[in-house]
């Protein structure tokens, strides 16, 4: 929903959702031998390890409202208010104990009812332009404040029966046997920033920034609290009007993570920490609609990792270094294409950990890349067909990098018709996943290893009022 005045606009969106689908079991990886751990073969994505009867169910209901009101030519100000909620109920699983050689093994399953997530976010600004000959300051001030609470309400124990990893049969439904524990947190990030984008001349843009926050996050047997203030830095050149070069520098504080429910400390919050990110690039429109983009970047930011108390804790730093190249434009009217491509160095810097210093974070690929292009029909006005190859590199199942799981390559196939219903712009899209249906990991970490999805067909209908 959109109104607007001369001075005033308001603007509301609403959104929600319900979703109830089978989880499939994830599985843990092998213990190490001397150092290696031997991988199973990634199983039939069409085959559930799980029960059908474990499902994910969860309802999302996401609510934001902004007003924006122009003081003068050159001054105006917004206040933007949001808050998302989401409930849901699991039972989920994970397959241990396994043979290699004969899939045989142990399926533990879990529950967790009536678990809570909320988000709530501010924000208001007053932006304006000091204009001048040579020099323009655009100025925004601001604040901002985001709370997000969580009740992971989830059984401590988990029930066990037997599984074959190759050859899975029925599971027959179960149920919670023991109270649920709740495991409640909120964090809250509140800060007051200020930023100036001056402009000079007609080449060169240079922005300047600062936020003072304050970031707490809470639990039933932690707390932690930061305040800094983290600087935001950047300068742009244009040799000529159609290429930017650009450089810039920046620091915020986050958080590290949460214990997941495989783990002993399951529901702790890990403490904040500074990230840092530092980055140079180059944008050029070749031709009209073209662009290309390069760029070079090196961030730093915390690391995790399981000791051997089975806790999730924090493992130092972590540095990701790496090259970014993407591509996009029309190459016809009909056609159009994006690619893209990621070169990464990964690697953690605790010296104090020898197991996993100076190796890759888990899950972390080398390279990643993907190819997409549309072509829009001329004989059939308002319909477009799509594909896509996506390309994911080996990532290590653990940060001591004991084993790597290897690279995929995913196909997407899609059809899109813009039409009018009732003089309102409507839109019907089909896309097919994994369309070869490939079997592959998609993810390698947290000790466990996730099988990716089989060939998926989703069709959407959206309607714009």
């Amino acid at each position: 929903m959109f109104l607007k005045s001369d001075n005033l606009s308001f603007k509301l969106d609403l959104e929600h959702y319900r979703k109830n689908v089978s989880e499939q079991a994830a599985i843990v990886a092998p213990a190490a031998v001397n150092g290696i751990i031997t991988l199973p073969g990634v199983p039939d994505a069409q085959l559930n390890l799980a029960g059908e009867w474990q499902k994910y169910d969860a309802k999302a209901t996401n609510l934001l409202f902004r007003t924006d009101y122009v003081l003068s030519e050159n001054w105006g100000m917004l206040f933007e208010a949001g808050k998302a909620r989401t409930e849901r109920d699991r039972n989920f699983s994970q397959f241990q104990n396994y043979n290699l050689t004969t899939g045989q093994g142990t399926l533990r399953t879990f529950f967790a009812r009536g678990q809570e997530f909320e988000n709530k976010n501010y924000r208001a600004e007053l932006y304006g332009r000091l204009p001048g000959q040579l020099i323009t300051h655009e100025l925004t001030f601001g604040y901002n404040a985001n709370e997000r609470s969580a009740d992971l309400r989830t059984q401590p124990l988990g029930q066990d029966v037997a599984q074959n990893l190759y050859t899975p049969v029925a599971i027959a439904q179960q149920f919670p046997t023991s109270a649920f524990t709740s495991m409640p947190s909120t964090i809250k990030d509140k800060g007051l920033y200020l930023t100036d984008r001056v402009l000079i001349g007609e080449k060169w843009q240079a922005t300047l920034g600062v936020r003072a926050s304050n970031y707490e996050s809470v639990t039933t047997t932690t707390r932690y609290e930061a305040d800094g203030l983290n600087p935001q830095l950047s300068l742009m050149y244009k040799p000529v009007k159609n290429v930017s070069i650009y450089t810039s520098y920046l620091e915020g504080r986050e958080e590290s993570g949460q214990a997941p429910a495989n783990r002993a400390n399951a529901g702790e919050l890990l403490g904040p920490a500074l990230s840092k990110q530092k980055e140079i690039g180059m944008k050029a429109e070749i031709a009209k609609g073209i662009l290309l983009q390069a760029a070079y970047f090196d961030i730093t930011r915390s690391s995790t990792t399981v000791d051997s108390s089975n806790r999730f804790v924090l493992n130092g730093l972590a540095q990701y270094k790496g090259i970014e190249l993407a591509a996009s434009g029309e190459v016809t009217k009909q056609l159009s294409l994006i690619a893209s491509a990621l070169f990464l160095d990964a690697k953690q810097l605790n010296a104090a950990n020898a197991g996993t210093f100076g190796k890759t974070p888990d899950n972390t690929p080398e390279q990643t890349a993907s190819l997409f292009s549309e072509y829009r029909l001329q004989s059939v006005p308002g319909l477009a067909l799509s594909g896509g190859l996506y390309y994911v590199g080996k990532r290590p199942v653990n940060n001591e990098n004991q084993a790597f799981v290897d690279g995929y390559t995913t196909v997407s196939l899609g059809a899109r018709h813009n039409t009018i219903i009732a003089g309102q712009r409507t839109t019907f899209q089909a896309v097919l996943d994994n369309a070869a249906n490939r079997n592959y990991w998609s993810t390698a970490g947290n000790g466990l290893l996730g099988v990716g999805a089989p060939r998926m067909l989703k069709i959407t209908a959206r309607m714009q009022f």
